[in-house]
């Protein structure tokens, strides 16, 4: 998958996951927002709320350190050894 994203040099692959990173963090800062807006406007479901948020931001956390591992393994066998 990430030659066909023409990932095919050390820079590209760091700059690769220096996005994933930058998207975890948007993501997150999006979902803090959107827990703290429905946690104001419906007081009754802010702990419900709140646990989906943490859920959905621990499965984001989990799938960006799969990502972030698997191009770091793609570096290591692909790029370095060429």
């Amino acid at each position: 998958a990430l030659k066909r994203s023409q990932v095919d040099s050390l820079p590209g692959a760091e700059a690769l996951l220096a996005d994933i990173k930058k998207r975890l963090w948007k993501f997150i800062s999006i979902i803090a927002l959107i827990v703290s807006v429905i946690s104001l406007l419906f007081p009754a479901a802010a702990m419900a709320t709140l646990v989906f948020g943490v859920v959905i931001a621990l499965w984001l956390i989990t799938n960006s350190f799969k990502g972030q591992r698997y191009v770091k393994r793609y570096i290591n066998e692909e790029i370095i050894k060429q």
